[in-house]
């Protein structure tokens, strides 16, 4: 099967998002970057409403999530740049359905967007919960 890119012209609010979407990927890997030093060296985490410490390796925890949101961003990538990826015909391509899969690369965009703005969320929520 030979996978090709598909060139699709961007739209004012598809470079809009794509603009929000790094900028919240530099932030979201740029976050413990920026506080590591700032960190005790346990991050204690409690869990259940107890006193009791469950998890002091926080530094694991601090950097999962900043990993999982960049491979997902670039999963996410790659599946916008090859449609083939996401169950799309050539017939869908070449014919009428070009409509359909502008929509369908629109929402893959929203959702790159929303992804990497939860992770970039929750990794700031920890830095923060570490650091007072």
């Amino acid at each position: 099967m030979n996978l090709k890119a598909l060139k699709i012209h961007l739209s004012p609010f598809d470079r809009f998002i794509e603009f929000i979407s790094s900028i919240m990927l530099i932030f979201l890997i740029g976050m413990p970057l920026f506080y590591y030093y700032k960190l005790p060296n346990e991050i204690s985490i409690f869990t259940e409403g107890k006193l009791v410490d469950d998890f002091f390796n926080g530094f694991v925890l601090l950097w999962l999530f900043p990993i999982i949101g960049m491979v997902i961003y670039l999963g996410l990538n790659t599946i916008n740049r090859v449609p083939f990826l996401f169950n799309t015909s050539m017939e869908q391509i070449n014919l009428s359905g070009h409509r359909e899969v502008i929509m369908k690369i629109k929402k893959i965009r929203i959702i790159k967007l929303l992804v990497t703005s939860a992770f970039a969320f929750v990794t700031y929520s920890i830095t923060q919960l570490a650091i007072y």
